[in-house]
């Protein structure tokens, strides 16, 4: 400890002479910031529906159009096969168009056969019309009448009966002698029969008030359709009987139904696609940040699955002081340490 102490309170420093130089001294800022990717974004679903898989979960690495969840596609693939049915339909026509285009231009017995009965067809149709318009116009019978004045009565009784029992249920509760629950059903029994007490007046209101005039309007339109449907179907006769052959309509018929399969193709097409889209893929490799979107969620269009953070174009980020910012050059040399990665 003598000896430390001489050394130590020792005032001579022992120094080294050199001639005058100039040198570079180098001054660094420390920095705290962290590293992040051009490529951060929430992945979504393109269509709505409800999630009956998912495939990964927070931290997982995923490739490139990786399937990474997958939603309910039940209600698609009905629409799926009525589209193809619509298309199989379609291409029929086209082809039965095609083989009569083909075919002798000149319309055979049966197509006036054909014709006759559109034009019966068509005239049941007009009966029908008129015979609901002619009702409509009429009004209801009393009969009706009678039987909405009896449901009326009938559903105000029930009423008056559950409001009684309500009452009654009511008082003896607060007396103890019956539970709660007794209460709460007898409250929804009685407006249960409100309801249906007020769905009965507005029904007895409907037929005292007679038809709508919008009602009576339709009917009127009905027997109109009729008409035009008896002319058009005699129209067809006429040209059947006359033996009219075919002409530039024929290509008209083709162009329609051509058009008619392309748009069956188009709507299968979509339908497909969409059925593509239940299954929502990874658009680039990377890994998933956070807790994704749970089986049994519904998403919509846009709604967010995941955050999915890619590997690609990964670069430093940190705030320089105010005080050091013009120390700060393009081109200085960087030094990065990472934490989570020693060396």
């Amino acid at each position: 400890a003598k000896e430390t102490e001489e050394i130590v309170s020792d005032p001579a420093v022992p120094v080294q002479a050199q001639p005058v130089s100039v040198r570079t001294i180098r001054e660094t800022i420390d920095l705290t910031g962290s590293v992040t990717t051009g490529e951060d974004v929430q992945v979504g679903a393109k269509i709505s529906g409800k999630l009956v898989a998912v495939y990964v979960k927070d931290g997982d690495s995923v490739s490139a159009g990786q399937a990474l969840a997958v939603q309910d596609t039940s209600t698609l693939q009905p629409q799926l096969r009525q589209a193809l049915a619509q298309v199989a339909s379609a291409e029929a026509s086209l082809s039965q168009v095609l083989k009569s285009s083909r075919e002798a231009p000149v319309l055979s017995s049966a197509g006036v056969a054909q014709a006759e009965a559109q034009v019966k067809a068509a005239e049941a149709g007009l009966r029908s019309a008129q015979a609901a318009y002619a009702k409509a116009k009429a009004g209801a019978r009393i009969e009706e009448r009678k039987q909405a004045e009896a449901a009326t009565e009938s559903a105000k009784t029930n009423m008056e009966t559950a409001q009684k029992d309500l009452e009654r249920t009511r008082s003896l509760v607060a007396q103890g002698a019956l539970a709660q629950a007794r209460l709460d059903s007898a409250l929804n029994a009685y407006q249960a029969a409100v309801s249906q007490y007020q769905q009965a007046v507005q029904a007895l209101e409907i037929i005292r008030n007679g038809v709508r005039v919008e009602d009576l309007r339709v009917a009127e339109e009905g027997v109109q359709q009729a008409e035009a449907s008896v002319r058009q179907a005699r129209e067809a006769l006429r040209n059947a009987q006359a033996n009219k052959r075919l002409d530039s309509t024929t290509l008209d018929q083709i162009s329609a139904a051509r058009a008619q399969v392309s748009a069956a193709q188009a709507q299968a097409d979509l339908i497909r696609q969409n059925i593509a889209d239940a299954t929502i893929r990874a658009p680039f490799a990377g890994k998933v940040s956070g807790r994704p979107a749970q089986i049994g969620s519904v998403l919509g269009p846009g709604s967010p699955l995941l955050r999915l953070i890619g590997g690609e174009g990964a670069y430093f980020e940190a705030e320089v002081p105010e005080t050091a910012i013009a120390k700060v050059q393009p081109g200085a040399s960087v030094t990065i340490r990472l934490n989570a990665l020693p060396g």
